[in-house]
């Protein structure tokens, strides 16, 4: 095998850098009513310029401990920049027109004169599911000593803390499968992406979440896999989960079904018919997963037949029927797609973070080389992190959300290391036109998503 060096792995990056920009551009000339403001774009150079400097400049010998407190630096900083750009242009620290985010802090600015214990009765009483429970929590944790409108402010620090041990648990986990100067850079790369700056600026859950499901399978790694029981290790595999069962009860149970089929997987008979294995799997998750859905919103105190009709009204607003499938499988396996342009409403927020939707959109082809060559490898370990991605990417497909940043960001950090891993045997092989390929059919698949 040929070796692979990092600046072959870096250089590959900076011509899709370069490649977004060109497209801002075009976009922005062809429809400026429909692009975001220059302000916000201003705000998208710069990051994109810190994630090139960081790809290209930083040395690939550098400690995780380093690598963290960069990413945590660059993320202050960003979602510092982002939030005063909020206020500056709608008024609002928490950004356009805030939902959830404005519930989060209405809810605790209410209660902040309760004891921690009665305010989370009180949400319980009120009728919150037990994954409703974990982010007012937070909220009320950073705001309890100094108030709500410091508290807002306390867990953007705290976003870029979670932020910055994620990449650092990120990168100890890449270790394990790519070469320590290639996990560097997509540790780095993940760390750094635009969503995340967007989450913390606007007052979202999502890179805690995400924190909690990089946790647990930093401790599946290490008490799983490695079989070492250390007590920290068993921590952080406990702590993980729970931190997603307060954050979205389902993905917990996909985190379990996932480190269960390793330990399946890693028989030598289940490696030996692996084909009919996956076979099998592919088709109980089809009646699996709707029922597991079913079950968490039944427990969350939703009608299911309720949350269908929205499903499919959701399916409706994306066209006819057939268009509407389309979009969502192909949103699901290699997207969600960039907005470069949006309606009045949605160009305040969907346009600000789509270098995050264009960079997964262009990695996706390594995540999927990755499944060919780890079923012929017969890897047990990645193909049960392909089992937690594959779970949450079918709920996401079955509920229609599979076009927002948002609801595939959970797994987004396990598609990353299995991209790495799937770029480094690809580059490994004297096929390359095949990328070629897929990059001029997701370009057209961009361009039409943007145009239509």
């Amino acid at each position: 095998m040929k070796p692979i060096s990092i600046q072959t792995i870096r250089l590959r990056f900076i011509p899709l850098f370069g490649w977004y920009f060109l497209l801002l551009l075009f976009f922005l000339i062809l429809f400026p009513d429909r692009s975001p403001s220059i302000a916000h774009i201003g705000i998208q150079t710069f990051i994109l310029t810190l994630i090139c400097g960081g790809i290209v400049c930083i040395p690939s010998h550098i400690t995780a401990r380093t690598l963290s407190a960069l990413t945590f630096s660059y993320h202050l900083v960003a979602s510092v920049a982002l939030r005063y750009l909020n206020m500056e242009l709608y008024g609002d620290w928490l950004g356009f027109k805030p939902i959830d985010a404005a519930l989060y802090r209405n809810i605790v600015a209410s209660k902040l004169d309760l004891p921690i214990i009665e305010f989370i009765q009180s949400l319980w009483e009120k009728g919150y599911a037990f994954d409703d429970l974990g982010y007012p929590t937070l909220l009320y944790l950073c705001s309890y000593p100094w108030g709500i409108d410091w508290g807002i402010h306390v867990i953007l620090l705290a976003n870029a803390f979670a932020v910055s041990i994620s990449v650092y648990l990120l990168y100890l986990i890449l270790t394990y499968v790519v070469k320590k100067s290639s996990a560097c850079t997509w540790a780095l790369l993940w760390g750094m992406l635009p969503f995340s700056v967007y989450t913390s600026s606007v007052g979202l859950k999502e890179n805690f979440f995400s924190f909690f499901v990089v946790l647990y399978f930093y401790g599946v790694i290490q008490v799983v896999y490695l079989q070492k029981f250390k007590l920290r290790y068993v921590v952080a595999l406990i702590v993980g989960v729970l931190g997603v069962l307060l954050s979205r009860i389902p993905v917990a149970y996909m985190l379990l079904i996932s480190s269960f089929s390793y330990v399946i997987l890693s028989k030598k008979w289940i490696l030996k018919h692996l084909k009919w294995v996956i076979l099998a799997l592919f088709a109980l998750s089809i009646f699996a997963i709707p029922l597991m859905w079913n079950v968490t919103m039944s427990q969350k105190g939703y009608d299911p037949e309720v949350m269908r009709l929205g499903m499919a009204l959701k399916a409706k607003s994306l066209g006819p029927g057939w268009l509407a499938s389309i979009t969502n499988v192909l949103a699901t396996c290699i997207g969600p797609f960039p907005s470069f342009i949006a309606d009045e409403q949605k160009v305040n927020y969907i346009t600000l973070y789509n270098l995050t939707a264009f960079i997964k959109c262009y990695i996706s082809f390594f995540f999927w080389y990755a499944l060919y060559r780890s079923i012929l490898l017969k890897n047990a370990l990645l193909l049960s992190l392909f089992v937690f991605v594959f779970t949450h990417m079918t709920m996401l497909a079955i509920t229609f959300y599979s076009l927002h940043d948002r609801f595939q960001w959970p797994h987004i950090p396990i598609y990353f290391l299995l991209s790495a891993w799937g770029l480094e045997q690809y580059l490994r092989t004297e096929k390359r036109s095949l990328y070629q390929v897929y990059f001029i059919c997701i370009t057209a698949v961009i361009l039409v998503f943007n145009l239509r």
